[in-house]
C-alpha cells in the first residue's frame, strides 16, 4: 500500500479595512476551495490543475479490475482519505487555517495561496505562515514575534 506524503500550510486570511466582518461571514472551506482553483487554473493552467486535480475531485485509486488493473478512477468527493488537498480546519474568527496538501505540489498550492486576493468578492490578503510534516506541527506553531500576525 502506498502511503501519502503531505506537507500541511497554516495560513492566514487578512480582510481589507473596512471588510472584515463581511469576510469573516463568508469564511467556508468551501469559499477558500474554489478560490484556490480558480487561481491554480489562471495562474498555472492545465498543468497546475493536473497536479492538484485528484485532490479537488476526490481520491485517485487503482482501479482492481482485470485486465485493466492500472487505470485510475477518481472516488466521489469525501474530503478525507488519500485527498492530497483538503482545509483540515478554518477559523472564521481568528482567519487561520491549515491546508493539507500533496508534499510533491505543496509549493504551487503555497503560491496560490500568496496570489488569492479575493474570497466570496471581497478583498482580502492570504499570507501562508508555516509549513509542516504534521497537522500538529502546522496547529503548534508560534511566531517568534508576537506583532506578526495581530488579530483580525
Amino acid at each position: 500500500m502506498v502511503r501519502f506524503k503531505n506537507r500541511y500550510a497554516l495560513f492566514e486570511v487578512r480582510a481589507a479595512p473596512g471588510e472584515e466582518a463581511e469576510v469573516r461571514a463568508a469564511l467556508r472551506a468551501a469559499q477558500v476551495a474554489k478560490a484556490l482553483r480558480d487561481v491554480i487554473q489562471t495562474n498555472f493552467g492545465d498543468h497546475g490543475m493536473a497536479c492538484v486535480q485528484p485532490s479537488l475531485n476526490g481520491t485517485a485509486r487503482a482501479d482492481s479490475t482485470w485486465p485493466v488493473a492500472r487505470v485510475l478512477t477518481v472516488d466521489a468527493p469525501r474530503g478525507h482519505g488519500g485527498c492530497p488537498l483538503a482545509v483540515k480546519y478554518l477559523s472564521p474568527t481568528t482567519g487561520l487555517g491549515i491546508l493539507r496538501v500533496a508534499r510533491d505540489h505543496y509549493r504551487i498550492v503555497w503560491l496560490a495561496l500568496t496570489l488569492l486576493t479575493e474570497l466570496a468578492g471581497h478583498a482580502c490578503l492570504v499570507r501562508v505562515l508555516h509549513i509542516g510534516g504534521t497537522p500538529n506541527a502546522a496547529a503548534s506553531f508560534r511566531p517568534f514575534n508576537p506583532c506578526l500576525t495581530p488579530p483580525l
